[in-house]
């Protein structure tokens, strides 16, 4: 999936922005959850990625659509 947000847009819910201030989460980061991450758990439709930033583990929550990857949630595990 390395290529998939180089392809794809990624959009980002009202929930996902207020999560990201919040918790001041980079879409960078973001990103390379999606792309690379340490594991994934996809449950139907719902893609939850994780990945190790810094001493923390960042859980992304994303649906992959046709054209675009929309970003529902994220937080630190």
């Amino acid at each position: 999936d390395y290529y998939l947000t180089c392809l794809m847009k990624i959009i980002y819910t009202k929930h996902a922005e207020k999560r990201m201030q919040e918790r001041e989460i980079k879409r960078s980061w973001i990103e390379s959850c999606i792309e690379l991450p340490d594991y994934r758990v996809t449950r139907e439709k719902i893609i939850e990625s994780n990945k190790k930033i810094d001493n923390q583990v960042m859980k992304v929550v994303w649906i992959r659509k046709d054209s675009f990857i929309k970003v529902v949630s994220v937080m630190w595990r």
